[in-house]
């Protein structure tokens, strides 16, 4: 994923406009395992409740924001890492919920997508 590629999504849930926007930014987070240490990507989400529809996130309209960690092997298996995570109730954070990494006790980082992929094949993540 190039660093700056975005993506951005609208849609609607229980009459709710939601807008998702997806960014891979010019930032990592260094992982360690013992003596290894693994250097990941940060992909950083942003939903929001669109209240006029125009796909861009207002003050008071987040819900969510999370900074995703990811990496890939030399063969280009793209690994999962964990995510920091902020929710939002009008404008103020109010949990880290659903946060966690990969290099913290009883966890590990999963698969996101392997190099070669076939249908039918799934990972079951967090």
């Amino acid at each position: 994923m190039p660093v700056g590629r975005e993506w951005v999504y609208l849609g609607k849930e229980q009459g709710q406009t939601l807008g998702l926007r997806i960014t891979v930014l010019d930032e990592t987070e260094t992982f360690h395992f013992g003596r290894v240490k693994v250097i990941t990507r940060v992909v950083e989400e942003v939903e929001w409740e669109d209240t006029n529809a125009n796909g861009v996130a207002d003050p008071g309209e987040l819900l969510e924001v999370s900074r995703n960690y990811f990496a890939h092997t030399d063969e280009g298996t793209v690994c999962y890492f964990g995510e920091a995570v902020d929710i939002y109730e009008d404008g103020d954070i109010v949990s880290h919920e659903g946060a966690w990494r990969a290099d913290t006790k009883d966890n590990a980082p999963g698969i996101l997508m392997p190099a070669a992929p076939e249908p039918g094949m799934s990972f079951q993540q967090e």
